[in-house]
């Protein structure tokens, strides 16, 4: 079996730089950029921030009971640039309106390990019971909607709990707090996710297209009686008991994809994109023949445009690109100045971790997902001696259609035997 020549599985780093496992000279690192701050979760299941340009290793995929072990493996975690459009994303006391619903700061532990989280409680009357924050929303584009909720401690603290849009968006989904559950959604909602954390909080999630263009859209967490069908957020129900209550952290309204957390803090923040790119040379690469070999999970199914990972000469003119595209659609690029192979498959989940490996050779070209062979070429060139001599998460020129998602490792070998 060849060895192979790079290969990256995320571990070491420091600002602006992540290492390649193999070669250990420097020669394989890659060069990271990111001019913001960004948050990931780390080896103990807690949110923390990094500063800017520091890779993003995250452990949010690894079982709860491998936080803090050897055998939780980290992703290196890339992500565009967004926007979170909630003012005060924790801060619910003084800022957010309430309804029938008193909200309390900073009364237990969120899932960042500070006791910064806040508690919601039903008023005993026959209302609306819920509480509410404004957030601009433009026609046509998509939006994602998320909030961290944990059950409440009271004696009759609800599983069943309502997380809504209003004006421009009135869509929503009704989820159990309990157990992670989506129990039902209100409209053509797209991408929504429940995320198990520590401590029995889940971050849930969904997307939409905004029916209207407002800066009085709302972000909405109403209380619907226990309901696991009730989807409208302007429910009235007669509460009667008391310690009716669920704890709450870190809403958040972008109009992107769903992404890692953006603290604010009375003004919309953004987070910068991340940028991977400039590891190896034409020693570590091929140009003749090969296998690029990567194994990744795209942040959403959905069509959010080509995310590449490219080996290049720096350019879009000499490439083998393998990328992520369309609804759960895996694409092959090897272009020499001219097209040598192009082609596509589709996957069950892009959003699943999936191998995908490549080969080029002489007309000798090859696709495998998950060590299955999907597609073949028997007709083509490669490249001239030293062609190839940068491998980066784009499309072979920084700054366009980097990769968004999460990373397990990138391998490259100089044999296509390899494959």
């Amino acid at each position: 079996m060849a060895k192979a020549s790079l290969i990256m599985s995320p571990a070491g780093f420091k600002a602006t730089k992540l290492y390649s496992v193999v070669p250990n000279t420097g020669a394989g690192d890659f060069t990271v950029a990111r001019a913001s701050t960004a948050t990931r979760v780390n080896k103990n299941g807690l949110i923390e921030t990094v500063a800017a340009n520091v890779p993003r290793l995250d452990y949010s995929g690894a079982s709860l009971l491998e936080f803090g072990t050897i055998d939780a493996c980290p992703v290196l975690l890339t992500e565009p640039q967004s926007t979170n459009l909630v003012l005060q994303s924790q801060e619910l006391e003084t800022v957010w309106g309430k309804e029938s619903t008193t909200a309390l700061d900073n009364v237990t532990t969120s899932p960042d390990g500070t006791i910064n989280a806040s508690k919601l409680t039903c008023d005993i009357s026959s209302a609306n019971h819920r509480i509410r924050t404004t957030v601009p929303v433009d026609i046509g584009l998509n939006n994602t909607m998320s909030v961290y909720l944990k059950k409440g401690s009271g004696a009759n603290s609800p599983d069943n709990i309502l997380i809504s849009g209003g004006s421009g968006f009135d869509f929503a989904i009704n989820v159990n707090v309990s157990n992670g559950v989506i129990n039902a959604v209100k409209g053509a909602v797209s991408n929504e996710k429940s995320e198990s954390l520590k401590d029995g909080w889940y971050r849930f999630s969904f997307m939409a297209a905004a029916t209207s263009t407002t800066s009085g859209g709302q972000f909405r967490i109403v209380f619907v009686d226990n309901s696991t069908s009730q989807v409208s957020s302007s429910f009235s129900y007669n509460e009667t008991n008391s310690g009716v209550d669920i704890f709450i952290w870190q809403a958040q309204f972008e109009q992107n994809i769903l992404t890692s957390p953006i603290f604010t803090t009375g003004a919309a923040s953004t987070r910068l994109k991340d940028q991977v790119t400039g590891a190896g040379n034409s020693s570590i690469f091929n140009s003749i023949e090969g296998v690029l070999n990567i194994k990744v999970a795209a942040l959403s199914s959905t069509n959010e445009g080509a995310r590449y990972i490219t080996l290049s000469d720096g350019t879009t003119g000499n490439v083998v690109s393998l990328f992520l595209t369309g609804t759960d659609t895996i694409g092959v690029l090897i272009f020499n100045g001219s097209l040598i192979w192009s082609t596509s498959t589709t996957v069950p989940d892009l959003t699943a971790f999936t191998e995908i490996s490549l080969k080029y050779k002489v007309n000798d070209f090859g696709l495998k997902i998950d060590g299955v062979e999907v597609a073949t070429n028997t007709s083509g060139s490669t490249f001239a001696a030293g062609t190839l001599t940068t491998l980066s998460l784009n499309n072979g020129i920084a700054g366009t259609t980097e990769f968004y998602g999460k990373t397990k490792i990138i391998n490259v070998f100089k044999l296509a035997t390899a494959y």
